[in-house]
């Protein structure tokens, strides 16, 4: 509206919401075309809730914070109003002194026009009252209901209701029912990621479908869902089976609000029968001959308390090593590191299981297969720092401890010479071509151009453009305003950044991307990278190029910022990291050790094929290293080289099956999956047994050729469907940690009634029309109906 007056105060204007002394801003807006009291001002994420006469949605009156008041909405200026009003009391003693009353009749129908006129003029104000009130806002409980398949679980042969029948039963409960007087309760599906929410009695249609549980995942997401809601609390109604997490240390996580979690089922319900099985089997799938690598087995067990038990693992069908295993209680987990050792190139076959127990039905968890490709090692990689730094310490170790590949850093003392570790040979720091012939790999630390010099960088382009990797490792000066982008290496930068500004400074979450999951970096080695530890710096502002792939990204107040730049140039590759604290991953007291795998895993993608001069280069990894039997994977080939470039290639993919069978596969192009100068294709393929798979891509154009395999396994049952417990152990420590309860199902209603929720207060504004009434308009039409009878009573034209 233009101009609006209230009575006694100053001007509510409708562009702006009306500010309470209380200093909480509220919305206003104008009352309907359907008249009657509008109702605004709702909290934010909650939906505007009309009561009827001005009563809250939990049936109390607001209670009023102050008197009502009168606004004028009209949006004609005040003079214009004022001088209609003139005009129109002018015209009405016009023609009331003109026809001057010649009996009661003309004199009641001059009244009649004149209160016409004055509700007109009423009206055409737009009168409305508004006033503030404060009404009662109930907290929010979350009840977080696991609808997966595990939920339906109960031993062969027992008697007792499934955790589901527990849980329906405890949303049924009628102290549960009581309790929405004292809370907003909701209840939210969830198996892999949460559902619509849902009232009490809408749970009851709901059924344990869910073929995996993200338990993790769907709490975070509950709980951010709920931000801004007054979340007093969460009721977690699950078995606290993540089929996801192959720990569950992730519950002594911190938790924002308490989680309160219930026993679904006796607690020695499983023990009548031993079962023993391996929950997860994890190595790097890539191995290099001469290079150990860990294989960590996790093993768990019921019904075998006190009972050792053997661990056996198979290379190739013959016994490698053998590990007692002795659980001291039921529910238990216990992990298991076995150092192997890779002699020859080839693919190994890894085989990990226990023996059958006496008593023991359930087998089908109790052997695991893993597939190794294990290459020579043939790269050579170059370091080249300017000045020492805890970057350079901490890589310099990792080049070093890895025998895929022999290294040699170069470093400048605290003098200004220059410091050599490893095998040096002849090389130095001139980094002629000649020189960078005997690297596949140069890693660049902190230079600017005009230290690292137009010959140089030169140089190091030219490595690049015939099949050699750059790993661009940078610092204030590489990526400053007379930085690396001032140089011959401008072109080679997977990124542009025009404002050259320092280094924001923090303490950023860091997240691999969509493509940063599939890319061979990460796909290679896939656990751990979903909790990755945060970065205290990025330099921020960089813009990917066309050609480039971003795969890792830290989470600032200015959104997303590349971390991990990779891409395509000429023959070879480029990566670029726009920070310098990612050494302070190899500080994290993680047994995943990430900053060693993140190198490791770095180097063998940048390692040049034998093939790397010729017009093809294949890659064929997949979308997980694991399914279970019945489940899809997608078959990923990436074809980089200067004949992949164009489309009309010839993809094919033949997966052989335990059995022996083969299963021929024409690969589709991926229009959306091109990373830098590669093409990608993709095939679905569905494992219908268990056991270990092998599949080999071939690429051909224009009479060039290119090959690649890769491996993975099939399990024999879904984690969902294992007949196993309850995992008591990460449901009281995720009730612990969080602030909450574990709780047994009869001491629910206490415990709810123990976390005694605040009924907060939340302002309102309430407005009443003055004009759009039924009675209003009622009354305009009987004056005018009044004017006509009385001026016809009359006599009168």
């Amino acid at each position: 509206m233009d101009r609006a007056r209230r009575r006694g105060t100053e001007p509510a204007g409708g562009t702006e919401p009306p500010r309470p002394a209380f200093g909480r801003t509220v919305a206003v807006v104008r009352a309907g075309a359907g008249g009657g009291r509008v109702r605004v001002g709702q909290s934010a994420g909650q939906a505007p809730r009309a009561g009827p006469r001005g009563r809250s949605s939990g049936g109390e009156r607001g209670r009023p914070m102050k008197p009502a008041e009168l606004l004028l909405e009209h949006r004609a200026p005040d003079g214009v109003v004022a001088l209609g009003l003139a005009l129109a009391l002018g015209l009405w003693a016009w023609s009331a002194l003109r026809q001057a009353p010649r009996h009661r009749w003309s004199a009641a129908a001059a009244a009649a026009r004149l209160l016409l006129l004055a509700g007109l003029g009423w009206t055409l104000l737009l009168p409305a009252r508004r006033r503030l009130t404060s009404e009662p806002v109930l907290p929010r409980l979350a009840v977080a209901l696991d609808t997966s398949a595990s939920m339906a679980l109960t031993p062969a042969g027992a008697t007792v209701p499934s955790r589901w029948s527990a849980a329906q039963r405890i949303l049924a409960a009628p102290w549960l029912r009581a309790a929405q007087s004292d809370w907003r309760v909701e209840v939210v599906p969830f198996d892999v990621e949460p559902g619509p929410a849902l009232a009490l009695a809408g749970a009851a249609e709901l059924r344990p479908t869910g073929r995996a549980t993200r338990l993790r995942e769907s709490l975070r997401r509950i709980v951010e869902q709920q931000r801004g809601q007054r979340l007093a609390a969460v009721l977690l109604l699950s078995d606290g089976l993540d089929t996801q997490e192959l720990r569950g240390d992730w519950a002594a996580e911190d938790w924002p609000c308490p989680i309160l979690t219930v026993r679904l089922e006796p607690p020695d319900l499983w023990s009548a029968e031993p079962d023993a099985r391996l929950e997860a089997a994890d190595t790097p799938r890539r191995a290099t001959v001469g290079w150990d690598t860990r294989l960590i087995v996790t093993v768990a067990g019921h019904g075998v308390a006190g009972r050792a038990f053997p661990l056996r693992i198979e290379r190739d069908g013959r016994r490698l090593e053998e590990v007692p295993i002795l659980l001291t209680e039921d529910g238990q987990t216990r992990e298991v590191a076995v150092r192997l050792r890779h002699e020859t190139v080839g693919t190994e076959r890894y085989t990990i299981s226990i023996p059958p127990l006496p008593g023991e039905t359930h087998t089908e968890d109790n052997a695991r297969e893993l597939t190794v490709q294990t290459t020579e090692a043939r790269q050579r990689l170059l370091y080249v720092e300017d000045l020492p730094r805890w970057e350079s310490k901490f890589l310099i170790r990792e080049l070093k401890a890895n025998r895929e590949t022999a290294a040699l850093a170069i470093v400048r003392g605290p003098d200004g010479t220059f410091l050599s570790y490893g095998e040096r040979g002849t090389a130095t720091l001139e980094l002629t071509e000649e020189q960078l012939r005997h690297f596949q790999i140069v890693v660049l630390g902190d230079f600017d151009a005009a230290a690292l010099g137009p010959e140089r960088a030169a140089a190091l382009r030219a490595f690049v453009e015939q099949g050699g990797s750059l790993v661009l490792l940078g610092g204030p000066k590489a990526w400053g305003a007379d930085g690396l982008a001032s140089s011959a290496l401008r072109e080679a930068l997977p990124f542009e950044r025009p404002s050259a500004a320092p280094p924001a400074q923090g303490r950023f979450a860091a997240a691999l991307t969509a493509e940063g999951r599939l890319h061979p970096v990460f796909a290679a080695d896939s656990n751990g990278w979903e909790r990755l530890p945060p970065l205290l710096s990025c330099y921020g502002g960089a813009r990917p190029k066309p050609a480039a792939t971003v795969l890792l990204e830290a989470q600032t107040p200015a959104g997303p910022q590349p971390v991990l730049l990779v891409q395509n140039y000429g023959q070879g590759k480029t990566a670029a990291l726009l920070t310098d604290t990612l050494w302070r991953w190899q500080l994290e007291a993680d047994a995943e050790r990430p900053y060693a795998r993140f190198w490791r895993n770095l180097v063998s993608w940048l390692t040049p094929a034998r093939s790397a001069l010729e017009p093809l280069e294949l890659e064929l990894t997949a979308d997980r290293a694991e399914v279970f039997a019945g489940e899809a994977l997608t078959l990923l080939a990436r074809l980089g080289g200067a004949a992949a470039q164009t489309t009309a290639a010839k993809v094919v993919c033949e997966v052989q099956t335990p059995e022996g069978r083969r299963v021929v596969l024409n690969m589709t192009l991926d229009r959306d999956g091109r990373e830098g100068g590669a093409v990608a294709y993709r095939a679905e393929f569905r494992a219908q047994t268990p056991g270990a798979y092998q599949a080999a891509a071939r690429a051909e154009v224009d009479g060039a050729a290119a090959a690649a395999s890769y491996s993975f396994q099939a399990q024999s049952a879904a984690a969902e469907t294992l007949p196993r417990p309850s995992d008591e152990r990460l449901l009281r420590t995720l009730a612990e940690r969080s602030g909450g309860r574990w709780l047994e199902p009869d001491e629910m209603g206490a415990a709810l009634a123990g976390l005694k929720p605040r009924v907060a207060s939340e302002p309102r504004v309430e407005f009443e029309s003055l004009w759009q009434r039924g009675g209003w308009l009622a009354l305009l039409l009987g004056l005018l109906l009044a004017e006509w009878l009385a001026r016809r009573l009359a006599d009168m034209p």
